[in-house]
């Protein structure tokens, strides 16, 4: 027999609050009961996701500037807002590249901002992939760190799929 939604619900509520309910007179010995543990698991939503993931490379960045030698590639994140946006994004780079950048912000007047060669693909972008990979291989932290990231990332991008079709 299949009770309707509030009777049902009157029904569970009077079983769960049964065991705070005030004491009545019985002959009848007690008899203890308990429910071990009910866990209810949401959807999570993919702000949660994608919170955890930068979380997670907020880790992986700890643990690489606690481990790299050079401070010059020490990766610092900041919330940065771009030019012809509204909307601040998290942007990670390296020390080097953010000290290239202001000083070539102070040197012009106001013209398009040049760095050299401090671009994302130069040589040095490959020297902080290297550090990082030895460091990785070096300290098995950092690689379970590096690991926890990408399977977070994976998981955020299949549900964001999923969810929208991308």
């Amino acid at each position: 027999m299949r009770l309707p939604a509030p009777k049902l619900a009157t029904l569970l509520t009077a079983f769960l609050l049964a065991p705070w309910a005030p004491a009545q007179e019985t002959t009848e010995p007690e008899v203890e009961e308990t429910i071990d543990e009910i866990t209810v698991m949401g959807a999570r939503s993919l702000a949660m996701m994608r919170a955890e993931v930068i979380e997670a490379e907020d880790v992986i960045y700890d643990l690489f500037n606690e481990l790299n030698d050079d401070d010059s590639y020490d990766i610092i994140c900041k919330k940065e807002t771009r030019i012809g946006s509204q909307m601040p994004q998290r942007i990670c780079l390296a020390r080097m590249y953010r000290e290239a950048v202001a000083d070539a912000t102070n040197d012009e007047d106001g013209g398009p901002i040049v760095v050299g060669n401090m671009t994302r693909t130069s040589r040095h972008q490959e020297i902080l992939m290297d550090k990082m990979r030895a460091l990785a291989a070096e300290h098995p932290e950092l690689l379970d760190a590096l690991r926890t990231r990408y399977a977070l990332d994976r998981r955020y991008k299949e549900e964001r799929a999923k969810r929208y079709g991308e």
